[in-house]
């Protein structure tokens, strides 16, 4: 029996995947293209489908798995994605809203106000928020589109919500994707000024796990939507 491990990149124009064997050799590869991004956003807003997302996604694996000679087990399988790209889900992980994408920079106006919140974690962790990063992002869906903000169990980042479409739980993501909507990488916890200044609150944030972690296991129905066996290991993977 060969083993391989399967990583999977969601990138902005589509989902790409590498099965590769313990000695670091491709054993096959598939990528789908995802629809073009919506037409006639105003200027500066950049937003994709999720659920587009996920159709790609096991599309993607049912190729890259009937590439696979018989016999072959999936050790694992990881997703990265981009950088600061967010989306709101409800409790069962469906998509309430297209995801802004990571060069979405509608929350400009927001920016200001999470910069002064979070300025002891900028100079902590060396960095300084930007529209480009998730925290603003979410600072906006609080303030432009409050009913989604209030129906939504959680704001997860591309990666979270595949890495969820395959083992079926929504509630997680790891260290790297969660840099950019605030996570203090050095106490390793969701800093208190994201719920006391911004009125976020910490149970709409996902639970955060180190890159390469144990997330859950493929479920039966992402196992027939994809080919993969259930109960293969989903692992946290990182931003781009």
């Amino acid at each position: 029996m060969e083993d391989v491990v399967i990583g999977i990149d969601l990138g902005t124009q589509g989902v790409r995947s590498l099965a590769v064997r313990a000695d670091g050799e491709l054993a096959a590869e598939a990528q789908v293209r995802l629809p073009a991004a919506p037409s006639g956003l105003p200027a500066g807003w950049s937003e994709q489908d999720p659920r587009e997302w996920r159709r790609a996604l096991m599309a993607c694996l049912r190729g890259l798995t009937a590439q696979l000679t018989a016999g072959t087990r999936v050790a694992g399988i990881c997703v990265d994605s981009t950088s600061g790209t967010v989306l709101p889900v409800d409790a069962a992980g469906d998509p309430l809203h297209y995801a802004l994408m990571y060069d979405d920079r509608r929350s400009e106006a927001q920016v200001e106000v999470v910069r002064s919140a979070g300025s002891d974690l900028q100079v902590k962790l060396g960095y300084v928020f930007a529209s480009s990063y998730a925290l603003p992002k979410l600072f906006w869906f609080k303030q432009e589109r409050p009913e989604v903000f209030t129906r939504a169990a959680r704001f997860l980042h591309a990666a979270d919500y595949l890495a969820g479409c395959l083992s079926g739980d929504f509630t997680q993501s790891d260290t790297s994707n969660a840099l950019k909507t605030g996570y203090d990488l050095i106490e390793l916890r969701w800093p208190d000024f994201i719920g006391a200044d911004l009125g976020i609150q910490a149970d709409k944030l996902p639970q955060v796990i180190l890159p390469g972690e144990t997330m859950g296991t493929v479920s039966r129905q992402a196992a027939e939507e994809s080919g993969l066996a259930a109960g293969t290991p989903v692992y946290a993977g990182a931003t781009d």
